[in-house]
């Protein structure tokens, strides 16, 4: 595997609510005065692609990301917590007994990759893209 992969980002721009109503007076003059009623999913904006080289420093996934019980937390509530080197995933109690029986069996890791490590890879990106000194959160560029 190379230490690097050069990964490209297409802006977009989509509905999230359902039944939104839209008008603009900066729209195409043959669409001038119309009402738009936009559904959940509709896409309605996109932007140049833009590419961006991640890099692999062969660390697993596993020490890259602690996971943590806190009392403080509702019973399936979650908040992931960056540091340089690492990010750990407080959970509450009861998320935390289930993360434990899934992550048991081998044949549910999709089940946590699509449920919260997702939020995890998706901060590591976010924070890549806002963030010029790389180094540090090492954890992000790792993952």
């Amino acid at each position: 595997m190379p230490n690097s992969l050069e990964t490209s980002f297409t802006p977009i721009i989509v509905v999230r609510k359902q039944g939104l109503k839209f008008t603009s007076v900066n729209l195409n003059e043959e669409f001038a005065g119309a009402n738009f009623t936009l559904n959940k999913g509709d896409l309605i904006a996109i932007d140049d692609p833009w590419l961006k080289y991640i890099e692999f420093n062969n660390l697993a996934f596993d020490t890259l990301v602690r996971v943590e019980t806190e009392d403080g937390l509702a019973p399936f509530e979650y908040r992931i917590d960056p540091s340089p080197s690492f990010v750990t995933i407080w959970m509450g109690k009861e998320l935390r007994e289930l993360w434990n029986k899934i992550r048991a069996d081998k044949n549910h890791k999709p089940a946590l990759m699509m449920s919260i490590y997702k939020d995890v890879i998706y901060m590591a990106v976010e924070d890549l893209i806002k963030n010029s000194d790389a180094d540090s959160q090492q954890w992000a560029k790792s993952l």
